[in-house]
């Protein structure tokens, strides 16, 4: 089992790769949790073949659990129990608190009466209850908590005569947005923080490192220095608390991450802005991509990690690639501005706004254009793609005569980049002729539409010889649509010939465990049925 795979999948990559070569004597099931689907599940399954071809097409959503009244009246007097003996083994302060007078009358939370909820959420609003010095008072779970643990962190301080009353809130903020880091790390992060900056507060910064590290300790393998505050509801709460009221700390703190510590703090942010209050994170994120003094370096590992969910994700992330092309204008490299030009097409249109996509794309045309003049043999690729986005965005916005211009001179580019290095172009022409043939076809041009999709279809079919798993899906799309240019030209037999291949890979693709291609194998069967039917009907007309 390896938890928190979001913020580590390079590891469950290494794991699935080591049994794949190095087959076990008996069968092994590996369990991925996470708190959240995402971007990094997409691309833990495009890693490598091996994950491909284990691990499920989709994650498993956990739903919460689904109880009676009763159930639940019994779980909560439980966790009551349960925890308050706990309190009193933990912590000597409660040795001497009547906790069962704090939980006589204690109720369910109202959140609860719905029928269905998380074991977690039952337990932290549990032991707030315990935790509560005024136990009739209506303050969220979480906040008691946190009120809990900063007496915690006080008390600790105490006794080490820590003062710097201002500084450890941010401290202890700098080190759950990073995560568990390595010693060096952990102090260089720390160096980040205001206050703690220059050789000056180097003794500062070790003694609040140990302090960090005795409140939260590190996982027993590994080379972490410090933990994390669990659960990471409370985690997530915090640092909603101090970026609100710091907001500038993000700024200051993520140009020190490593991608890993990156990906830690992106995945825990995400969680934490769809909390209530949780726009401030968002609002702090966006301060340090507009940031004057953020450097495009920063920048860049940043984008490199970041999720495309929640929605928010994908508007800062649509941010951030503009900013960096803005930054990139004043730059000598013009490749490189032509690949933010392109992440800026992608991001925009993502968010659905193919005007601006299209606006970006166009320059990103123009520029490796000028590029290729010049050194076609470095850039000539580079243009085919970016025609090939244009077209889309293009085609998007109705403009299908100036989408196919473009789709057909990507599809030219290509063909003769696939003519010397066939292994490596003769995808993208098929995925070009792909776009073509869907022009052609909106233009109701449907004798070209049906010869570029039998390219296409010839080349998916030579393709998925060698490699099923990569090349199947594409050959069952290309046949697809080679059904519906057969039959756009009256050509019925072949069009249900086509068709009834489709299924066919679509169907084995589905027993495969491929969920994803269900829909798709729907919607081959449905224009199978229409074709069906049409040629039971020339044969009643004809019988007549």
């Amino acid at each position: 089992m390896l938890d928190y795979v979001e913020t580590r999948p390079e590891q469950a990559q290494q794991i699935v790769d080591y049994l794949v070569s190095h087959p076990p004597r008996c069968p092994v099931r590996l369990l991925l949790l996470a708190r959240a689907s995402g971007e990094w599940f997409t691309a833990l399954r495009s890693a490598s073949t091996a994950m491909s071809t284990t691990v499920r097409p989709e994650p498993l959503r956990v739903e919460a659990f689904t109880i009676t009244a009763t159930e639940r009246e019994a779980a909560w007097q439980e966790a009551l129990t349960a925890l308050g003996n706990g309190l009193q083994l933990l912590d000597e302060v409660y040795t001497t608190v009547d906790l069962s007078a704090r939980c006589t009358g204690a109720r369910p939370p109202a959140f609860a009466d719905s029928g269905s909820i998380q074991a977690l959420t039952l337990h932290v609003a549990a032991l707030a209850k315990l935790l509560s010095e005024q136990p009739e008072a209506d303050l969220p779970p979480q906040r008691v908590l946190l009120a809990h643990e900063r007496r915690y962190w006080q008390r600790v301080a105490n006794r080490r005569d820590l003062d710097m009353d201002q500084i450890r809130p941010l401290a202890m903020a700098a080190a759950q947005l990073s995560g568990p880091a390595p010693r060096a790390d952990a102090l260089h992060i720390l160096a980040q923080v205001p206050g703690l900056r220059g050789e000056m507060a180097e003794q500062d910064r070790r003694a609040l490192a140990e302090w960090i590290r005795d409140l939260y300790p590190p996982p027993a393998t590994g080379d972490a220095y410090w933990g994390s505050l669990q659960p990471d509801p409370l985690a997530e709460q915090y640092l909603i608390d101090s970026i609100t009221s710091e907001p500038e700390l993000a700024v200051h703190v993520l140009p020190a991450c490593n991608p890993e510590q990156l990906r830690h703090a992106l995945t825990l942010l995400s969680r934490a802005a769809a909390r209530p209050g949780g726009k401030a994170l968002m609002e702090a994120l966006s301060l340090f991509v507009h940031a004057p003094h953020s450097k495009p370096e920063d920048l860049q590992r940043l984008y490199a990690v970041m999720p495309d969910q929640p929605q928010a994700f994908a508007e800062l992330a649509a941010e951030l690639a503009t900013r960096l092309v803005t930054l990139r204008r004043t730059g000598k490299d013009r490749a490189d501005l032509a690949g933010w030009l392109t992440n800026q097409a992608s991001r925009l249109g993502s968010l659905g706004r193919p005007v601006d996509a299209l606006k970006a794309a166009t320059e990103a045309v123009d520029t490796y254009r000028q590029l290729a003049k010049d050194h076609p043999d470095v850039y000539l690729a580079s243009l085919a793609g970016s025609l090939h986005n244009q077209s889309t965005y293009l085609s998007s916005l109705g403009r299908l005569e100036e989408s196919l211009k473009a789709a057909t001179e990507a599809v030219a580019i290509r063909r003769s980049l696939a003519e010397e290095h066939p292994n490596a172009y003769r995808p993208d022409l098929a995925s070009s002729l792909t776009s073509q043939s869907n022009q052609l076809a909106s233009l109701g041009r449907h004798r070209p539409s049906l010869e570029a999709t039998i390219e296409a279809v010839g080349i998916y079919r030579h393709l998925a010889e060698e490699y099923p798993d990569a090349y199947l899906p594409g050959l069952a799309g290309s046949l697809h649509n080679q059904s519906l240019s057969h039959y756009s030209l009256g050509e019925l037999e072949e069009a249900l010939g086509s068709i009834t291949e489709a299924i066919k890979i679509r169907r084995f693709l589905t027993s495969a465990g491929k969920e994803e291609f269900e829909p798709l194998l729907a919607e081959s069967v449905q224009v199978q049925a229409l074709l069906l039917n049409e040629r039971d009907s020339r044969q009643g007309e004809g019988s007549h």
